[in-house]
This record gives C-alpha cells, structure tokens and sequence, in this order.
C-alpha cells in the first residue's frame, strides 16, 4: 500500500488496537488504519446516531469554542470566503457568518448537513471532501476542525485545498496529536486513538510533510502542553494506579501551582518551549499558506 498523505510506498506494521490495526508510514512518520473503511462503512459510521447521541454536547462546545475558533482564523486574515471541512451541525459556520465571512461547509453525515441548514442557515455540502469541488482560488480561508484524521484520503483533500485557496489564503488545522505525551505515557489507552473513527494519526512531523507534499508552507504548528505534566512532576512516575489518589490530593491542595505552571507553559518565553518539547499536548494546531 501507499501512504496517502506523502505518497511513500515504505508502510510498516505499527500497532494494534483492540481488533483494529494500524500501519505506519516510515517515509512521514503517520499512522494509518488498515485496512481503511470502505463507503458503506463510512455512512454507518457516521449516521444520524453518531451525532444524535452527543448532540447537547456537541453543540455546547460548539458554542463555547466557536468564538475562539473565528479569532484565531482571524489572526491571520480577514474575513472573506470560508470553507470548514466536516463541519457538523455548523456551529462554527454559524459564527463566522455573525462575524462578516460568507460560509460554505462540507459534511459528510446528511444528517449533520440538513441540522446545520435548518438549525444556522449556512450552506452545507452533503458528500465527502474527495467528492466535493469549487473553482480555483475561491477560499480566503479553509478550516478542519478535528476533522483532517476522520478522512480516508487527507493527502487527496489537501491538494484539493491548496487549489481551491486564493494564493494569499490560510489552511487553519486542529487535529489530535499521536506524539503526544498523553499517548506515550498511555499507550493504546490512550482515548486519541478512538479507532475505527480516526483513520489517520498525525505527530508534528507527519503534518509537517503532509503539507508539504501538498504544496503548503508550514506557518505554525502549536502542540501545547499535556495537561498531565504537572502530575509528572507531583509523582515520581507518571499515572501509577496506587498513586492516583496522592495524585488527584496533590492537584486539589495546588490549583495555584498547577495554573501558574499552564500558563508558563504555553508562554513563547523559558520555560515554556522546554515543557512544550518534553511534554507535547493531545492537540495540535497548525496554520499553513500555499507555497
């Protein structure tokens, strides 16, 4: 087989998970499910009762992080034409709109497309990112929202993308991240994994060359800091089960030390990057423009 997001036929066996396999990509560094869902699959998985279950919740975090989302879009270019590729049930295309962006969303669940025309008004596309197409240069800003690692062929949606931005636009990514400390630490435990739902498993490296090979020019690529790092320095080994109760009296009795501490760590300034490199969070966030 041949990795989809660089084009390197060096794939390897890497792990497996419950029933679920994944092959690595020696060449970019991303993992991969294998074998990869079909069609059919990918409708079942994500029908009506994906969303439905979690729908309150959903649409909470929607409305809490939706917000942040539109700002940080906007540090890097002012409002125009947006696409948000997976965009659900349109919380955040809801947002940009109240902002000054004209909107386009691509879903593939009709059922999550048809709740975001009727719940927001936004147009939305109800087909996969491979499928769907728009004349060249027609985006000022194209987003994926925890999106990029639940599509079968990310390596054939970013091409697309660098087509369909204009040459001055923006690709703005947040996708989980598999080398991060939490998975290290965790192993297969590890919730980020959430196979047969994530396809792809991404590291700062593989997002790195994936846009790359895409044509895009990496901007930024912000993992944070794993939130367990400070029960790394209150334990002499990190998550021990005859630990967790000393574990969760230490955070209780310190909230000011564990504050203070998230907050230096994610400052630009010592010590900030060395607790960004050693303990790298589940998340990144990655801004990208053509090259």
């Amino acid at each position: 087989m041949t990795c989809n997001l660089c084009g390197s036929f060096h794939v390897h066996p890497w792990k497996h998970i419950r029933e679920w396999r994944l092959v690595r990509c020696r060449d970019c560094g991303v993992g991969m499910l294998h074998p990869p869902p079909t069609d059919a699959d990918m409708r079942e998985l994500y029908d009506k009762s994906y969303f439905a279950s979690k729908y309150v919740e959903t649409q909470q975090l929607a409305a809490r992080s939706a917000p942040k989302r539109v700002a940080w879009v906007e540090r890097f270019t002012s409002a125009g034409v947006l696409l948000d590729i997976g965009c659900g049930t349109g919380g955040f295309l809801a947002e940009a709109a109240q902002r000054g962006w004209q909107v386009k969303g691509i879903e593939v669940s009709p059922w999550a497309a048809e709740e975001a025309r009727r719940r927001h008004g936004v147009e939305v596309i109800a087909e996969s990112a491979t499928d769907a197409d728009f004349p060249e240069g027609t985006f000022d800003a194209i987003t994926f929202w925890d999106a990029l690692e639940h599509l079968p062929q990310p390596g054939t949606v970013l091409r697309r993308c660098r087509r369909w931005l204009k040459p001055d636009g923006v690709l703005v990514i947040r996708v989980v991240n598999c080398g991060s400390y939490n998975a290290t630490v965790l192993g297969i435990r590890w919730r980020g994994w959430a196979v047969p739902y994530h396809l792809f498993h991404f590291s700062p490296r593989s997002i790195r060359a994936g846009l790359r090979a895409a044509g895009f020019e990496t901007a930024h690529v912000d993992t944070g800091v794993s939130t367990v790092f400070f029960r790394f320095l209150i334990a002499p080994i990190a998550f021990p089960s005859h630990h967790a109760k000393l574990i969760r009296a230490a955070e209780r009795s310190c909230p000011r030390l564990r504050k203070h501490l998230g907050q230096m760590a994610h400052k630009d300034r010592w010590p900030g990057p060395l607790l960004r490199r050693i303990f790298p969070g589940p998340v990144m966030d990655i801004t990208a423009r053509p090259c």
